[in-house]
């Protein structure tokens, strides 16, 4: 690629519209799995073109280019993450691994572009398919998991498969999915408790937000030790609302298994006497108190009824 001057601004202007989109500041994205997964997505086609746009701007031969390209790119992928400290953003391992993936699918390019073996060159195109399914299939397996909820509804969890850990948000706690005290079905949500916040929990981000037939949320929790808990329902129809616009009701905890049963007629609104619109559920989870730090529970299953199931 031994092109003039002239000829490489068009390339150091579009490689520059790159590394700003990466690094510059955005606004707040929305809080949607789907969004997050397909906005990942996007630093694997941003660095695959970067990738080849920096053999193309570099004053090498084509072939002494490309692996020079790939190199550093490579170096700048978390050296851009870091950056982000910076500009407001959020860094992130996901899009790292991302990023990569990326870069090694625009070298995969460039080596179908100006190697001359065929055998080399069909290696390029199955490394750029290769890279290109497995970067596309977090979007792909969140569609997947909201279809199979959609039909699993209104069953809401039973963690069935490893795509619903995806469906929940931590707050200061691990979770994973575990064998032990999974009596609905073959698995169970173990969340252990941290202490780095007062009200440590799991809240579910992703599932059918239409409660409108439904009468009663059910919630089977195994709680490990021999202690009881205080803990809380709380239920969301809008983004992040204040404690006076949510729903919230306490539960007592017992060592052992707890089958918890939250109504959803009269009594489902906020303490301002508001009703919670159920056709537009938008968040609801299970915290307790910071005396569980360093407590076991596990979310066996979670799952709606209505009127003639009660």
């Amino acid at each position: 690629m031994s092109a003039s001057v002239s000829s490489r601004v068009p390339s150091v202007v579009v490689l520059c519209v790159i590394l700003l989109a990466l690094v510059g500041p955005v606004e707040t994205l929305p809080r949607d799995r789907l969004y997050e997964a397909w906005w990942r997505f996007l630093h694997f086609p941003a660095l695959a073109l970067g990738t080849i746009l920096l053999a193309k701007i570099l004053p090498f031969a084509a072939v002494a280019a490309a692996p020079k390209a790939v190199g550093i790119a490579l170096l700048a992928v978390p050296l851009m993450e870091a950056l982000q400290f910076f500009t407001g953003r959020t860094p992130a391992w996901g899009d790292i691994l991302m990023g990569w993936a990326g870069v090694m699918a625009g070298g995969a390019c460039l080596i179908v572009v100006f190697r001359k073996e065929r055998r080399v060159r069909m290696t390029g195109v199955a490394m750029v398919l290769v890279l290109t399914l497995l970067a596309v299939l977090p979007a792909v397996s969140v569609v997947v998991d909201r279809r199979m909820a959609e039909r699993a509804y209104p069953l809401l969890a039973s963690f069935r498969t490893p795509m619903e850990v995806g469906r929940w948000v931590a707050t200061s706690a691990t979770v994973q999915r575990s064998r032990e005290y999974a009596a609905y079905g073959e698995y169970a949500l173990a969340v252990t408790l941290h202490d780095q916040a007062d009200y440590p929990g799991v809240f579910m981000t992703d599932f059918h937000a239409d409660w409108s037939d439904m009468q009663a949320l059910h919630v089977d929790i195994h709680l490990t030790g021999d202690n009881e808990l205080n803990g809380w329902i709380r239920v969301d129809d809008k983004v992040e609302p204040e404690y006076a616009d949510r729903f919230q009701e306490s539960v007592r905890l017992r060592p052992g298994h707890n089958t918890i049963r939250l109504d959803l007629t009269e009594s489902f609104m906020t303490p301002r006497g508001r009703p919670l619109r159920k056709e537009s559920i938008h968040t609801w989870g299970v915290f307790l108190d910071r005396a569980g730090t360093g407590r076991v529970f596990h979310l066996d299953a979670a799952y709606l009824s209505g009127a003639a199931e009660q």
